[in-house]
């Protein structure tokens, strides 16, 4: 069972977190109106360009999966034995290993080692809270997006479809994990119930496939692209740019 100890929580900068992320949404409203308000062809067009949106996030994340699942990690940081760990992950041991451990990582090596223990224990991710699941993209990825599709609304007001694109395209990437989380729970909260049932939010089944075969089906926030996705993974393996051992740590 993951241990629930600061790595698996907001820490002391919960509030700060919590902020942001409000921000973001805040952010995110007010940019709907404005690209609504600047449209200047029908609405129904709103349909497509949201789709092609969610299609793309769908895609990156899917891209975005299957490399951080195959990076390399570094060797001589601690992390294969703390992958390999055969004991309780609450003891004093392991929780010192970790925490030597992850002082060496950075930010993009802690989510690929993530991804990577993920496949051994795939149910603890729905055990997170939800902000702490989203965390690693809200600060890369959805604030630059929010900057870019603010100055494509200030700059050019014509190019209205193309920012609602964007906005559906960063909603998507920032709770593609989220939707990752709930295809891992036998039960869903209801949101997540409707959004899998509309297809917007992959479901368990759909989900398992990767588990079952972690060469196939990246996609985890709704599986439209996966295959896309899998035919990228597949040239990507062609050429040799996939390290194969990557799925577990190192020496």
């Amino acid at each position: 069972m993951e241990n629930n100890r600061p790595n698996h929580t907001l820490g002391r900068y919960a509030l700060l977190h919590q902020t942001v992320f409000a921000v973001a949404l805040a952010v995110i409203a007010v940019q709907m109106i404005v690209a609504v308000e600047q449209l200047q062809v029908s609405l129904w067009w709103l349909i497509p360009a949201a789709l092609a949106g969610w299609y793309t996030a769908d895609a990156s994340s899917g891209c975005a999966h299957f490399v951080l699942d195959y990076v390399k990690t570094r060797p001589n940081t601690g992390l294969r034995e703390l992958y390999f760990y055969k004991g309780a992950k609450g003891t004093a041991d392991y929780l010192k290993l970790r925490d030597r451990a992850m002082s060496q990582l950075s930010p993009f090596e802690k989510v690929a080692f993530d991804f990577k223990t993920h496949h051994k224990h795939p149910g603890a991710l729905a055990q997170r809270q939800t902000l702490l699941v989203i965390l690693p993209t809200l600060y890369p990825i959805t604030l630059p997006f929010l900057v870019v599709i603010s100055l494509i609304e200030w700059l050019l007001p014509g190019y209205s479809l193309l920012a609602w694109m964007l906005l559906a395209h960063t909603i998507g990437l920032t709770f593609a994990q989220h939707a990752h989380a709930l295809s891992h729970l036998r039960e869903p909260p209801l949101h997540g119930r409707i959004l899998q049932k509309l297809g917007l939010f992959m479901t368990a089944k759909k989900h398992s496939s990767h588990h079952q075969n972690l060469g196939i089906n990246f996609c985890i926030l709704s599986g439209w692209a996966d295959p896309l996705v899998n035919r990228i993974f597949r040239f990507c393996k062609s050429r040799g740019w996939i390290y194969l051992e990557g799925l577990e740590p190192i020496p």
